[in-house]
């Protein structure tokens, strides 16, 4: 394999003492050959990245923002992301692709693959694209990743199905602390509902944003506990309630719970009572349907139909005609 100093001077990039110097430096400051080359000015990071591409034969990630699968970042601590510069993009069969900025990682390689059982693969990515994937991933969720992790470990073939009320577990730390940060990460992506889905042992949390689905996390975790549900009862469906309070908000969640072949599926509907659209007018609609849905909200008698497709705003628009007519004059369901 060809060195990287080789290549530098074969594409025209570097002169052979501007390569020395580098090298020196290199050695004084005890820093990759690359890095060396770039804080003199001699490089710039796109450059040295085609050249580490080449050297390597490793595909490089588009340029703009990573987009990363949120499923997968409980794989790597947010320490371990920061010291190797590396962050988990996808998912593919039994290999994980991550992100890096230095191919030369190979230590970390072995050791993830010990520790997850899966394989590696490393694209490359300017340091600018890593660390900014990392900061908007992990920075603010080590709490949760954390606890998710603590979940995990714990082997049961499903907490739902196995747990009982007075179970220590249930009122660990960790796992109060991540099923708080997951309804406080609802409210604070505007989440109209969340949905925890059984698939074989694992559970599937999803987000509905902007009225479509997307998968954040794949716990094992408990919610009917909190709703005040029966935990023994699998067959039959259950409707029940959580007010939560996130950072200082007070947050109605609505649970419903339906069961399904592999066990049991959750749905929160997301109702946040002191979110800042706390009127109709406020919501979207135009100023004649507004005139419309205000003279019919007023009658004291009559029906109104709210239909539409799911994430449209109908529990939205019922929740604000409640506010607005008053809690006790209207039945709203």
């Amino acid at each position: 394999m060809k060195q990287i100093g080789d290549i530098l001077i074969e594409k025209g990039l570097i002169t052979e003492a501007q390569l020395q110097k580098g090298l020196k430096i290199s050695r004084d400051q005890n820093t990759r050959l690359g890095k060396a080359l770039i804080d003199l000015g001699y490089i710039t990071e796109p450059e040295l990245l085609s050249t580490l591409s080449r050297q390597f034969g490793i595909p490089m990630m588009p340029p703009g923002e990573l987009v990363v699968d949120p499923t997968l970042l409980h794989y790597i601590t947010p320490q371990i992301a920061k010291e190797y510069s590396i962050v988990p993009v996808s998912q593919k069969g039994d290999a994980i692709l991550f992100a890096t900025f230095d191919p030369m990682n190979t230590a970390i390689v072995g050791r993830l693959e010990t520790q997850l059982g899966k394989r590696i693969i490393f694209n490359l990515a300017t340091n600018d694209q890593v660390m900014s994937a990392i900061r908007r991933n992990y920075l603010g969720n080590e709490d949760m990743l954390s606890s998710m992790r603590y979940i995990e470990d714990y082997k049961v073939d499903s907490i739902l199905d196995a747990v009982n009320p007075d179970d220590a577990l249930l009122e660990s730390g960790p796992v109060v602390k991540f099923v708080n940060q997951v309804l406080i990460g609802a409210v604070k992506e505007r989440a109209s509902d969340v949905h925890i889905e059984r698939d074989g042992n694992d559970f599937h949390i999803r987000y509905r944003i902007d009225g479509i689905l997307k998968t954040m996390f794949r716990p094992k975790l408990r919610i009917k506990v909190m709703a005040k549900l029966d935990v023994s009862e699998h067959r039959i469906p259950q409707d029940g309630r959580i007010m939560f309070d996130a950072e200082g908000r007070k947050v109605d969640l609505r649970v419903a719970v339906c069961p399904c072949i592999d066990g049991e599926n959750i749905v929160l509907r997301v109702l946040n009572t002191q979110s800042r659209a706390l009127e109709l007018e406020q919501i979207g609609f135009s100023q004649k349907s507004l005139e419309k849905v205000n003279r019919l909200i007023s009658h004291n008698f009559g029906l109104i139909l709210v239909a539409g497709q799911t994430g449209s705003g109908k529990t939205t628009t019922l929740y604000f005609a409640k506010v607005k007519s008053g809690k006790c004059k209207n039945n709203y369901s």
